[in-house]
């Protein structure tokens, strides 16, 4: 009877432990609750944009509860763990309580900071990226300097506010809750009894966790629920995907087996045949002609990589006019490609599509891994095993995500960067703005010229780039009048060039090394015009000017090329000759949880976490073409993983 009371006893006073692990996981959760409102009001505009209802709202509540649930459930489980030791040590054991008690208390601190470091990240880098905070950040944190560049004075001061209110509000939750309800109850003999409350809690909390009791386990996807990209995007937690991206940083290719392997190669000989498209597949040609562009196979070639200049802002490309006089003016003597897309939306990813010839990874960026690196086929490796010199200017940080040893290990006798140019011309937060650099580049051609070998010259702008601190003043848009300042260096370098006596033997290639989400309209990552960009042949060596309608791909630029000087590029799998007869047309394009595919036909956008299309413009062959992308993602993803 004695033994029934004090067992009565102690399961009603010592419940207060669980109903302590029940509040610490109520506050964080209504702490998310809290930043997913915050979020919907900082992006209420684009919500408008897309069709936002009051039903579209609450949905995104209701599906991003599943990784609010599980992150507070991953943030109680210490609680859960530390209660549960103090209960079987002993309720009346106040040394016991007083020092695991500290410990939690140093444990809300130290994740208040962590999560407003998130959320402030995420908040700010969402408007520029498209998609919740990842772990991406921090590959480009190696150089914080150069990764901070983008932001603003202004956007800085108003980060550090967001990251001061981000944090505080939970530590001071967390602290005054704690030293409210922190159980230390009364003291009993039966201690051991409080194990069934660390069995029930702990699979309570993985339940949470897990996200299901079936087969599959939560993961970014599981709350994606709408057509809309945007209102998927909402729903997620920013804290989960950022963990969910650092636990799996490790590329498995198992993430992207959509087919059996064999399938995925035939598939992809498929994609890739020379042939004539009649809609259903690719067809043998009986000739593999190339149609040559160029008037000499020995041009002096100066590729340009214009920073973030999307097709939406080129006049002649059929975006705002006005704010590209030089590009369009020079479109009209040259060869301009009117259907290009880019490869991804960074410019790491960009660079090694250009030249490479290497589709981009949605979640991570073969650059950052030297020891794969060295296996890439290069444009300039090629032209440098053909007589050339190979030569690359950058007025920022060369070694800014690995891109230097990128540079050297695919064939660059040279690299010129930002420790290259005085001090003083340091006038951009990036480094040397374009007005300099480009006179650099115009120097270093011309006395290349007398050497009496043929050169390429690649040369990456910066001034285009955010915070788009340009000197002149031509739009209040600021991205538009980057674009409009950069536009007039190239005129200027261009109209420079062609006093050269080697003008007719030379070839300059302007291309995007990505878009950039202008207008509003058509900055989400699940729409195609994010990733349409500039792709233009000038120059003397133009053989007759031309508008090249067809879909092609960033990644197609050097075995065109290389094709236009008769040299082989079978090494570059990826990249197809679009100058050939009978060659497939269509561009793959990537971003963190999608896979996209543009034809002549349309463009197919799906969503491999959620296993659905978010977008598509022709119906008729919506399958195919994502199944298509998921061919081209899924043969990337294994050529990247086996090197």
């Amino acid at each position: 009877m004695e033994l029934h009371r004090k067992t009565a006893r102690y399961w009603s006073a010592g419940g207060s432990d669980l109903r302590y692990v029940g509040g610490v996981f109520g506050l964080f959760l209504l702490y998310f609750i809290l930043q997913k409102v915050l979020f919907l009001l900082v992006y209420a505009g684009k919500l408008a944009a897309v069709g936002t209802t009051a039903g579209d709202i609450a949905a995104i509540f209701l599906h991003g509860l599943r990784h609010d649930a599980a992150v507070a459930a991953y943030l109680a489980v210490l609680p859960l763990l530390l209660t549960s030791v103090l209960c079987i040590a002993g309720w009346g054991r106040k040394k016991v309580g007083r020092t695991l008690g500290r410990i939690l208390h140093y444990y809300y601190l130290l994740i208040s900071l962590v999560l407003g470091l998130i959320y402030t990240a995420d908040l700010v880098l969402f408007g520029h990226w498209g998609f919740r905070l990842d772990a991406t950040p921090l590959f480009y944190l190696r150089q914080p300097a150069e990764a901070m560049a983008s932001a603003t004075a202004p956007e800085l001061l108003i980060a550090l506010v967001l990251f001061a209110v981000f944090a505080l509000i939970p530590a001071y939750a967390l602290r005054r809750f704690h030293r409210a309800y922190f159980p230390l109850g009364q003291a009993t003999r039966l201690y051991i009894i409080g194990v069934w409350k660390l069995v029930v809690g702990g699979a309570l909390l993985f339940l949470m966790i897990r996200g299901s009791i079936g087969v599959a386990t939560l993961n970014v996807g599981s709350v994606f629920h709408s057509p809309k990209q945007l209102h998927n995007q909402a729903a997620v937690n920013p804290c989960f995907s950022f963990l969910y991206a650092c636990m799996r940083s490790e590329e498995k290719l198992s993430d992207y087996q959509f087919m059996p392997t064999e399938e995925c190669h035939a598939a992809f000989e498929r994609l890739h045949r020379y042939g004539s498209s009649d809609g259903s597949g690719m067809q043998e040609a009986a000739s593999d002609s190339t149609e040559m562009v160029l008037s000499t196979d020995r041009p002096n070639i100066i590729l340009i990589l214009m920073e973030s200049f999307s097709a939406n802002a080129v006049g002649c490309l059929g975006g705002t006019t006005g704010h590209t006089p030089c590009i369009d003016t020079l479109a009209q003597g040259g060869i301009l490609f009117s259907n290009t897309y880019a490869s991804s939306f960074r410019t790491d990813r960009g660079t090694v599509a250009t030249l490479s010839g290497y589709p981009s990874q949605p979640h991570s960026s073969i650059i950052k891994y030297p020891d794969k690196v060295r296996g890439l086929p290069g444009l300039a490796a090629s032209l440098r095993a053909a007589g050339y010199s190979t030569h690359h200017l950058y007025g920022g940080d060369a070694d800014f995500t690995n891109v230097r040893s990128y540079l050297y290990a695919t064939g660059y006798d040279e690299i010129t960067d930002v420790s290259n140019f005085p001090i003083k011309t340091r006038l951009s937060k990036w480094g040397t703005p374009d007005h300099i650099s480009f006179p650099r580049v115009l120097d270093d051609c011309r006395r290349l010229e007398k050497q009496g070998k043929p050169y390429f010259y690649s040369y990456l702008t910066l001034s285009s780039h955010e915070p788009f601190d340009v000197l002149s003043r031509h739009d209040n848009d600021p991205y538009l009048n980057s674009v409009f300042y950069t536009d007039s260096c190239l005129g200027d370098f261009v109209h420079a060039m062609e006093q050269s006596p080697e003008w007719k033997n030379t070839l300059i290639i302007a291309i995007s090394d990505h878009g950039y989400p202008y207008p509003a309209d058509k900055a989400l990552p699940d729409h195609p015009d994010r990733y349409k960009i500039l792709m233009l042949w000038t120059g003397g060596a133009i053989r007759r000017p031309m508008v090249f309608d067809k879909v092609v791909s960033q990644s197609d630029l050097p075995a065109t090329l290389l094709a236009q000087l008769g040299l082989p590029h079978g090494e570059m799998k990826f990249s197809k000759n679009i100058f050939r007869k009978g060659s497939p047309h269509f561009a793959y394009f990537s971003f963190p949880s999608l896979a996209g595919l543009a034809t002549s036909q349309g463009t197919t956008i799906y969503n491999f976490d959620s296993k659905t299309i978010v977008y598509d413009d022709d119906p008729a062959h919506a399958e195919q073409r994502a199944g298509d992308a998921r061919v081209m993602l899924q043969s990337v993803m294994e050529d990247m993983l086996s090197r």
